[in-house]
């Protein structure tokens, strides 16, 4: 977690030199306001960040004096490729499409949706 933190503790440095340029060069409020808001979410993230470097300390891959065998073991099951995602994208495509078209292309692409998810949330507890 060396990097992190300046990355984000720049970010929100350079959000707050563009939203100053920008409110003395076009005075829009709602602008500035976005602008002030991004510099507000790179800091939370940098504050995040420093908590989570002073309470756990640096991690293996930040060390110079570590060995591979330092760093975690086994991470946990990942589950393989899968159609399941296509089907929830085309379903809330779907469901959004009715919102133009009206309320049975909404319900259609919502079940399509939902069957998609029970469908993934199906198959990653089956760990073939």
């Amino acid at each position: 977690m060396r990097i992190e933190p300046r990355l984000f503790l720049s970010s929100a440095i350079f959000y707050v030199v563009i939203g100053t340029l920008y409110w003395f060069t076009s005075y829009e409020p709602a602008g500035t306001a976005m602008l002030g808001l991004a510099v507000g979410s790179w800091t939370l993230c940098w504050l995040y960040l420093l908590r989570q470097r002073r309470e756990h300390g640096l991690r293996p891959e930040d060390r110079d004096d570590v060995v591979a065998s330092a760093g975690p073991a086994d991470v946990g099951w990942f589950p393989s490729s899968s159609a399941w995602p296509f089907g929830m994208g085309m379903g809330a495509v779907v469901a959004a499409n009715g919102l133009v078209f009206g309320t049975w292309l909404t319900v259609a692409g919502g079940a399509l949706f939902l069957f998609s998810v029970v469908g993934l949330a199906i198959e990653s507890n089956s760990k073939a």
